[in-house]
């Protein structure tokens, strides 16, 4: 973001912290009307508020920008290019679904596996036809480190009980309803249909060994299928777009 925010001249560039998070450190007002203020609102309503601080932005900086069209004198918020890491890769998607022909580029940093409960993606060593299916196991893994490793991963990642979110009463038990295919929906950019430019960012499979193949997979299909799509390798190559962080956590480039 520094190298970037050096270079003249640059595109607008929005770092922010969503509710509860970082400097945000009020509660998204909905929480206080929910049952469960853990899980208070949903990456719906994320999306909505970031179009209404993206909105709010462009009109009190006077960012807005000509139509394409010589025939119009309307302005328009400028194309937005996400960097989204982790949860923001959902939310990005989501975005550009619920906004359509605002998002010009996406570039997703470790997305979130937005249709898997976390736990599911390790074997089950207690379920039936598990020997049938992976024993012998493979060198230094054991049925007694599947199993911790599913119980670390349920407290820590799964939509319902997992901590992930609840400080800031974010839900992500509807996340695979939301976004239920690594494929789809598919974007839209341009009228003609052609989607957002799409570049997808992750771990090395070696990181991850054998079982990193299951998360690869799924980043594989968002980056080939999803949006009908354009894979872009280059950084800075769309008409001026506003370019926006967003992601789990503190956001500071």
């Amino acid at each position: 973001m520094s190298s970037l925010a050096s270079m003249t001249p640059h595109p607008p560039m929005l770092s922010y912290d969503r509710y509860g998070q970082g400097l945000s450190t009020d509660r998204d007002p909905l929480d206080a009307k929910a049952e469960d203020p853990e899980h208070g609102h949903d990456c719906m309503d994320v999306v909505r508020d970031l179009k209404q601080l993206i909105s709010q932005i462009c009109n009190e900086k006077d960012l807005k920008v000509p139509a394409s069209s010589e025939n119009s004198s309307e302005l328009f918020e400028p194309p937005i290019f996400f960097v989204a890491n982790s949860l923001g890769g959902a939310v990005a998607r989501l975005y550009a679904d619920q906004y359509p022909c605002t998002v010009s580029a996406i570039l997703f940093l470790d997305s979130v596996v937005a249709n898997s409960d976390f736990v599911s993606i390790w074997p089950d060593p207690d379920a039936p036809g598990f020997a049938e299916k992976y024993l012998p196991l493979p060198e230094g893994v054991t049925e007694e480190g599947l199993r911790e490793t599913r119980a670390q991963y349920g407290k820590v990642f799964h939509p319902v009980t997992g901590i992930m979110g609840k400080v800031e009463g974010l839900s992500r038990r509807n996340l695979a309803e939301l976004l239920p295919d690594s494929d789809k929906p598919m974007l839209r950019f341009e009228e003609d249909g052609k989607g957002p430019w799409i570049t997808v960012v992750g771990h090395g499979f070696d990181t991850f060994a054998e079982e990193g193949l299951k998360v690869g997979l799924y980043h594989r299909a968002l980056c080939m299928k999803l949006i009908g799509v354009r894979v872009w390798g280059h950084l800075l190559l769309l008409r001026k777009p506003i370019l926006i962080h967003i992601g789990i956590g503190i956001m500071r480039g």
